[in-house]
């Protein structure tokens, strides 16, 4: 008589505690998501912007971002 119900607290005992352990796997999970550092979406830069990026870094010169910028103002005029 006191078999039966014993397995079923061992049983439901288990069940709960996966229970609680999935629960606290999705918090985790949720928050993790909500905080994250990485951008959801990354969009590309525009031209311009990755030229100024260039320019900054040093990876061209001064005469050269000046050119390379008017060319690509030119480019964005409607005709």
């Amino acid at each position: 008589m006191g078999w039966g119900s014993a397995g079923m607290g061992w049983t439901m005992g288990l069940v709960a505690l996966l229970g609680v352990v999935a629960f606290w796997v999705a918090v985790v999970l949720i928050v993790r998501a909500l905080f994250s550092s990485k951008p959801s979406e990354h969009r590309p830069l525009d031209p311009l912007t990755l030229l100024e990026h260039r320019y900054v870094r040093g990876e061209i010169g001064r005469d050269e971002f000046i050119r390379m910028r008017q060319d690509l103002l030119n480019d964005r005029r409607p005709e």
